[in-house]
């Protein structure tokens, strides 16, 4: 039996279906190259992060590592220039300062 195809684990990453750090465990050996993308991050997929994150459902440092773990793979895309500048965001808070709720709340008033 195989495990899910690289499209599939894609979409779990995009998707927050499990934490990125299992996820991406299961994507290493497809490498980060890709030739097309098997995924594309939308409005949605931000707008759920970001209401998890003011809910306290997730912790800041969780929606960092989603963040960082689909900035720059060839294989995710973003249905917005405007959502890829929200996920650069996120995955550096050293350059943009600590998120907080009120931030979370702008990004996601931002993207509607």
């Amino acid at each position: 039996m195989t495990g899910p195809s690289r499209t599939e684990l894609v979409r779990q990453l995009v998707e927050y279906h499990r934490p990125p750090n299992e996820v991406l465990g299961d994507l290493a050996p497809f490498g980060w190259d890709s030739d097309h993308e098997l995924a594309q991050v939308g409005v949605r997929d931000v707008h759920r992060m970001l209401e998890a994150f003011t809910n306290s459902e997730i912790e800041p440092q969780h929606l960092e590592k989603w963040a960082n773990a689909i900035e720059c793979r060839d294989d995710v895309g973003f249905a917005s220039e405007a959502l890829k500048e929200v996920i650069h965001e996120l995955a550096n808070p050293l350059l943009y300062g600590p998120l907080d709720t009120q931030r979370a709340a702008e990004l996601r008033t931002g993207l509607i």
